[in-house]
């Protein structure tokens, strides 16, 4: 079940990512090195060792799961930070190529725009959209919502219209880039279900609990008799 998971999500992310984009790649890396592990302890779970006792599976299993919930947590760290920062990286292309800057008349616009009513600001701040008017709608979404009479969901609104209109391609590439990224954060899910479900924790514990306590009484029993058992 764990390995039909990762497989959907990783064919899913192969359909939309782009080969040769730097982004791409960097999060392709992350979720498939975490989609290995929580896969291989699937196998591992449902081919014991013939040899092997059902206790010293279970701790062969717990062990192979810590190690996976460390890769997985690290793995988490690294795609915050990751993401994050193309966040910001997008972020600034769109403010710089989109043409959203505070021009010579920011207040004057303001102060006309602030005492229309709802349907007539709605109307003109369309109409600027349109228009690709970044200057003018930049002294409406650029400063704090209050400051035009707009709502800050309103203010949002907008400014990602008029990026759709003005630097589309940026708009389009952010996009591909969060659509990947729910990818890997699935992966992430599958994986902790995984460690959960198959590493099972406690029966790692309590295996690891038994061995410390034979090996407590092993070397007690040595201490007694003297010399190796």
């Amino acid at each position: 079940m764990i390995n039909a998971t990762l497989s959907l999500l990783k064919d899913g992310f192969s359909k939309r990512y782009e080969s040769g984009n730097s982004q791409h790649e960097e999060l392709k890396k992350i979720m498939d090195s975490i989609a290995e592990g929580a896969g291989a302890l699937e196998i591992m779970a449902a081919n014991p060792d013939p040899e092997q006792s059902l206790e010293s599976h279970d701790l062969k299993l717990g062990r192979a799961g810590k190690k996976l919930q460390e890769a997985l947590d690290a793995a988490k760290e690294k795609f915050d930070k990751v993401t994050t920062n193309v966040a910001v990286s997008f972020d600034v292309g769109l403010k710089e190529h989109s043409g959203l800057k505070y021009g010579p008349f920011a207040s004057e616009i303001r102060g006309m725009v602030r005492p229309l009513g709802p349907g007539e600001r709605v109307r003109w701040v369309q109409d600027r959209i349109l228009a690709a008017d970044g200057e003018s709608l930049s002294s409406l979404l650029l400063p704090p919502a209050y400051l035009s009479g707009l709502t800050e969901e309103e203010r949002a609104k907008f400014t990602l219209q008029y990026f759709t209109v003005s630097v589309p391609k940026i708009v389009a590439a952010q996009e591909l880039y969060n659509d990947l990224a729910d990818f890997v954060q699935a992966v992430f899910k599958t994986a902790q279900r995984a460690i959960t479900r198959i590493g099972q924790p406690s029966k790692y514990n309590k295996a690891e609990e038994q061995q410390q306590v034979s090996l407590n009484a092993e070397r007690r029993l040595k201490a007694t008799v003297g010399g190796s058992l």
